[in-house]
């Protein structure tokens, strides 16, 4: 028997088995035929996204239709519905026993049920099966009972004023307490060791555990006299704070600022404001600006009339931080001002990665100015005699990861050779902030003079950089956003940082 095919259809899949298993779903086994098979590409998401499926071509059977959408579902074997266990019958129980020897039963009005002793606890919901299989409840998310732990400091407290008090209450006499064979009882030793032979005794083992607890009291104690020590970073309630501190929090944490650094700020422009004006957004902004201007520092112009020939600063920070393009930055400033041009040269360190050289090189040639590289201590103060008619020599140094104790020492010494330099620590703002204070802390075995921040336009969380700024009392002397040369750096002082950068924290909604 011929069977006879009238039409085509195309069916898409991810593979070549799941286009045949849904075309058999849709018209049987023996409806169709396969007639081409072939992998495409197609497009997702308006064109954005392109994905390999498999097309497969069937011809469709004359008097075939597709099987109705019931079929087209896998049969799953549903396990039966749990039935409940019914309640066993009550049982009289006898009460006690009679004087014929017969039970008496008593039956009791109360119906018998089931419970566990832990129920009379609240206890912690959750979403088990049975629950969900027996229909007694809906599937709900955990809840945990706070109840235990919200009382935690109170139970605390009470157990230290007990401690206290009992430690009042007992008056220990060390002679009626101490071991027999010791001084203090009054007994001969008599070569004895009490370690060994008393100090097992119950009245030792008490006072040990006495001096034990009174170890622990004043630990505590100490614990707590250094937190009210610390009463000046106060930890405000963001419920309790007026409107304008509030605001100023939630901007501050916003760009991601250290909670320590947001409770020190508070407490700063708290103390120069009202009750009423701490309510006020604009004059809680304005009293922050004011705290900033006081509180951050940033470094002067770079001076060339010191008469002691040319000024030399040098670039230092880790690796991939921006350092070679901030160097020829600094140097298209003063090299191709109209108002300040000065002399510039290159000096540069960092032989160690491939292509460094070459990388600031080509920048030099750009802008005409020599470049020398350094290989060892001793051609520093040869390049310098050579260029003592420069205005300004800048100096790249290899990027070093701040764990590499030993690199930074070498470099230390190397640094040793240029004393009247002025160091800039680079640091790319993109870093997390526990990062940025490791790499402070390391490269000060090297020693910095000023701050660098590259790569402001590749983030708006601006918080850790004003954290190390206001933590290590540092002046910022340039920033870097984007790659271009000259025109992606610019002078750091307050005004442009603060209308570029910090204005963001006190966006009031």
């Amino acid at each position: 028997m011929t069977t006879d095919y009238n039409s085509l259809e195309i069916i898409t899949a991810d593979t070549s088995f799941e286009a045949k298993l849904n075309a058999e779903e849709k018209y049987g086994k023996d409806g169709f035929k396969i007639v081409n098979g072939k992998t495409v590409n197609k497009s997702k998401w308006l064109g954005f996204i392109k994905k390999e499926m498999y097309e497969l071509t069937i011809k469709i059977e004359n008097n075939s239709t597709a099987l109705p959408k019931t079929f087209n579902q896998i049969n799953i074997d549903i396990p039966p519905r749990p039935i409940k266990r019914e309640r066993p019958p009550e049982v009289p129980i006898p009460d006690f026993i009679t004087e014929d020897g017969l039970p008496e039963l008593k039956l009791s009005d109360r119906p018998i049920t089931y419970s566990n002793n832990l129920s009379s606890r609240k206890m912690r919901p959750v979403n088990s099966i049975r629950s969900i299989q027996e229909g007694i409840k809906p599937p709900h998310s955990q809840k945990f009972d706070q109840s235990d732990t919200e009382n935690f400091d109170f139970t605390a407290k009470k157990m230290l004023e007990k401690l206290v008090e009992h430690k009042n209450k007992t008056k220990l006499d060390p002679i009626a307490f101490a071991p027999k064979n010791s001084s203090l009882s009054g007994t001969k030793d008599n070569g004895i060791n009490p370690e060994n032979t008393e100090c097992n005794s119950p009245n030792a083992i008490s006072i040990q555990l006495l001096r034990q607890m009174e170890g622990m009291l004043k630990t505590m104690q100490e614990q707590m006299k250094h937190l009210n020590n610390q009463s000046q970073e106060l930890i405000y309630d963001e419920h309790k704070l007026p409107k304008g501190l509030c605001e100023m929090k939630r901007n501050l944490a916003e760009v991601e600022t250290p909670n320590d650094v947001i409770q020190k700020i508070i407490a700063g422009v708290s103390q120069s404001l009202t009750p009423e004006e701490q309510n006020n957004p604009l004059q809680t902004a304005k009293a922050y600006e004011n705290w900033c201007v006081d509180k951050l520092k940033f470094s002067d112009e770079l001076d060339f009339d010191n008469g002691n020939g040319p000024k030399v600063i040098v670039l230092i920070g880790p690796t991939g931080v921006g350092k070679t393009t901030t160097i020829a930055k600094l140097a298209a400033i003063y090299s191709l001002s109209k108002k300040q041009k000065k002399s510039v040269a290159f000096f540069t360190l960092d032989t160690y990665r491939i292509g460094a050289p070459e990388q600031l090189e080509h920048y030099a040639q750009h802008l005409d100015i020599n470049m020398e590289i350094i290989y060892s201590a001793a051609d520093i103060d040869e390049k310098l005699k050579e260029h003592q008619d420069k205005n300004l020599i800048i100096v790249d140094t290899a990027g070093r990861c701040q764990k590499e104790t030993d690199e930074l020492k070498k470099l230390s010494k190397i640094l040793e050779r240029l004393p009247n330099a002025s160091k800039y620590l680079v640091l790319s703002a993109t870093s997390k902030y526990i990062d940025l204070i490791d790499t402070l802390e390391k490269f000060g075995l090297v020693g910095y003079d000023n701050l660098i921040f590259t790569k402001l336009d590749e983030t708006n969380s601006i918080g850790p950089l004003l954290a190390i700024m206001l933590q290590k009392n540092t002046p910022l002397a340039y920033v870097t956003d984007g790659q271009q040369v000259p025109t992606n750096i610019n002078k750091a002082d307050f005004e442009y940082f603060y209308n570029n950068f910090l204005s963001n924290t006190m966006m009031f909604r």
